[in-house]
């Protein structure tokens, strides 16, 4: 007999109470003890779980302080299975890539930890280089399954220029919590949305200023 809608909504409930337990513990004990004196058993313990527990919901204490680069590159595997799946139409790569560009608005939009705890983790990036290591070792797999998901949606996209796009829109992402994490909300950018907004005008003029060089003056044309 198949679970009954309460019991599968009580279940997802619990295991969303348990990943922000263990989030936020292991957010606790980075700040007070460091991320090299802060092992899996120590938020373990803290949480009232076993380790074993602990893995059930995070392969590593990296992970855990940041469950955002999982939960992004959860969303952007749905995004390519979806399209797989026969869900959607072929696109042209300029749609493929606004599909994209609206796609992770919506993710930072609708984003479930609280704005001012992304500037607790970003201080902790600052403070803690194997941290920082992490987040780029995920990067170049989030900048894969954005790859994946513009040629998905758009299969006559170029492998070369729908990386490059892809690397842009995350230039743009990385950019709006990098400025959110250090001023947090003006009464001009709110919340991390409005951030987003900001990267993405601010991408175009900077892509015409590099490239206005590389015209100007060659460079990089016989190097």
């Amino acid at each position: 007999m198949s679970e009954s809608v309460p019991v599968r909504g009580l279940r997802e409930r619990r295991r969303r109470e348990t990943t922000a337990l263990i989030h936020q513990v292991a957010v606790d004990c980075v700040e007070r003890d460091g991320l090299e004196a802060t092992t899996v058993a120590r938020i373990a313990e803290t949480a009232g779980i076993s380790s074993r527990t602990f893995f059930r919901y995070f392969p590593s204490k990296e992970a855990a302080i940041l469950p955002g680069q999982i939960e992004l590159g959860a969303a952007l595997r749905t995004l390519t299975a979806n399209q797989d799946a026969g869900t959607g139409c072929v696109l042209a790569p300029e749609q493929a890539v606004e599909h994209l560009v609206k796609y992770l608005g919506r993710l930072i939009r609708d984003d479930p930890i609280d704005h001012h705890e992304h500037r607790r983790i970003g201080a902790l990036l600052e403070a803690e280089p194997e941290l920082r290591a992490h987040v780029s070792s995920e990067d170049g797999e989030l900048i894969r399954s954005a790859t994946a998901a513009l040629r998905g949606l758009a299969p006559d996209f170029d492998e070369g220029e729908a990386r490059l796009h892809a690397e842009l829109a995350f230039s743009a992402w990385r950019a709006a919590w990098w400025t959110w994490d250090r001023i947090g909300s003006t009464s001009e950018y709110p919340t991390p949305h409005s951030r987003w907004i900001w990267a993405l005008e601010r991408l175009c003029p900077a892509v015409a200023t590099m490239a206005a060089v590389v015209g100007a003056n060659g460079v990089g044309a016989n190097e």
